[in-house]
């Protein structure tokens, strides 16, 4: 008897001491803003954008006010690996790549666009590959980072040629492994970004056609900042300082191009003259024009980004490399402009 009421007063205490816990961990996030995590990670690429402007001049970590650790990739797909195992919080990649994640059911929002790609991917080709056009690629090697934007747009180049892709030879590779291919001479041509794409140019390559071409005949590509839903729905405040952070360096990169160049030259390791010249294959679209219908568009409605990634997933799957396309209202959930008003608000206050 004695053995039954300790084991029923012990029973009693666990409870209530559990019962309590959650009634205080309840309390303490009722009605408040979710604490701080203890870390906030993000996942980046050098791409050439005012993004690394932010990253030269350390302000992560003034804007965030937080313990912010800086991963750095090589391209969007590894990015888009990290955020789906929760090993990043918010992670800058390539429109195609959104699109794939999307797809397999991935929860993310697109907050900020930090570029939109132009003349910065490009089909190069070697001088002495015998390739004038897109028509003269039949039979050749060709490499382009798979499930990427410079994917996208070399299939859409071809799709506008007189050949198919099944004329010539596509290899996937990444940036890294192109250069070294191309060294070698195992390869071509390629279709790529910076900075490979100007050692490529530097060895003697011949650009083709580029993104910005492409564009015109509706492909358009873009580079932007995605976050974890789970990640934005417990830390609001975090997601808007970072854009409030992409903020300060366009705003910067509009108002002291020069001063700007050298930044970005610093944080992607290459020389001013470089940077100025790469800055010019992309567009950085304001944040007041990210919210308009051309791009994110604002709180009531997604903009025409939302169907800038529908057709980057019609793409994957034609190409295999998706199982389905998503409906419509994933895509529009996806773009998420709410962060930019947000900070735009809080400047004219």
């Amino acid at each position: 008897m004695k053995k039954l009421s300790l084991l029923l007063f012990i029973f009693i205490f666990l409870t209530i001491g559990v019962t309590g816990c959650k009634e205080n961990s309840t309390d303490n996030h009722s009605g408040e803003v979710p604490e701080s995590p203890e870390k906030v990670t993000l996942g980046l690429q050098k791409l050439i954008t005012p993004e690394l402007i932010v990253r030269y001049e350390n302000k992560y970590e003034e804007y965030l006010g937080e313990n912010v650790e800086i991963v750095q990739f090589d391209s969007g797909s590894d990015v888009n690996t990290a955020l789906a195992s929760g090993s990043i919080d918010i992670g800058i990649m390539g429109t195609s790549v959104v699109a794939t994640g999307l797809s397999s059911n991935m929860e993310i929002e697109v907050i900020w666009i930090n570029d939109i790609i132009g003349s910065a991917e490009s089909l190069i080709v070697k001088k002495d590959a015998g390739i004038n056009d897109i028509n003269d690629m039949k039979g050749k090697r060709i490499a382009a980072p798979f499930v990427s934007t410079a994917h996208f747009s070399l299939q859409n180049a071809i799709e506008n040629s007189d050949i198919s892709s099944s004329d010539m030879e596509l290899l996937d590779m990444q940036p890294a492994d192109i250069l070294a291919a191309w060294e070698r001479g195992d390869i071509d041509g390629a279709y790529v970004w910076y900075p490979v794409l100007g050692k490529l140019i530097d060895d003697g390559g011949v650009i083709i056609t580029s993104s910005e071409e492409q564009a015109q005949s509706g492909a358009v590509t873009a580079d932007v900042s995605v976050v974890r839903t789970e990640f934005a729905e417990q830390y609001p405040d975090i997601v808007k300082k970072y854009v409030k952070a992409q903020m300060y360096g366009l705003n910067k990169f509009q108002n002291e191009l020069e001063s700007s160049a050298e930044a970005i030259a610093g944080a992607a390791d290459i020389s001013v003259e470089e940077a100025r010249e790469q800055i010019n294959g992309f567009v950085y679209p304001s944040a007041e024009e990210q919210i308009s219908e051309r791009y994110l568009g604002g709180t009531a409605h997604a903009g025409q980004m939302s169907q800038v990634l529908r057709d980057a997933a019609i793409f994957l799957k034609e190409q295999g490399n998706i199982p389905m396309i998503p409906e419509d209202k994933v895509f529009e959930n996806a773009i998420n402009g709410k962060y930019i008003e947000m900070v735009l608000e809080e400047s004219d206050s």
